[in-house]
């Protein structure tokens, strides 16, 4: 059972937004990366070595509703899945003044090492504090 590690608030812009005024589907995967980034950023102290990087396997998208621009937007990330070279993560997408889900997406992160370009086992350290917040 995964558990809320990390909520991100978005502002949904006018360029985000499709010819109706609503976001725009593809709008609510930068949403994701955005909050996908800040979470990266909040690992690094978990990787000994720095030629780990993460790299995006899959991602998706399943939409619920609809929103439009001008809202704050709360994406809330939790880690779902942890194995020996990769992990999944789980995001909600809400307006964060009502709480209704917006969209729902999921997305498989890999370990990677560039300079050899071969996927690495999770460090230690970063696969324990992941296996904490999976908790």
């Amino acid at each position: 059972m995964a558990m809320e590690l990390l909520e991100t608030i978005v502002y949904a812009r006018f360029n985000d937004s499709d010819a109706s005024g609503y976001i725009s589907s593809i709008s609510y995967f930068s949403y994701m990366e955005e909050a996908r980034t800040k979470f990266f950023d909040s690992l690094q102290r978990y990787i000994e070595d720095e030629k780990v990087n993460f790299i995006v396997a899959s991602a998706q998208c399943q939409y619920e509703g609809y929103e439009r621009v001008k809202e704050y937007l709360s994406v809330s990330t939790m880690v779902t899945h942890v194995g020996k070279k990769s992990f999944h993560l789980s995001h909600v997408i809400s307006n964060s003044q009502s709480g209704i889900v917006i969209a729902r997406g999921n997305a498989v992160i890999v370990c990677f090492n560039f300079d050899e370009q071969i996927t690495v086992l999770i460090p230690g350290g970063l696969r324990n504090h992941l296996e904490r917040l999976q908790d």
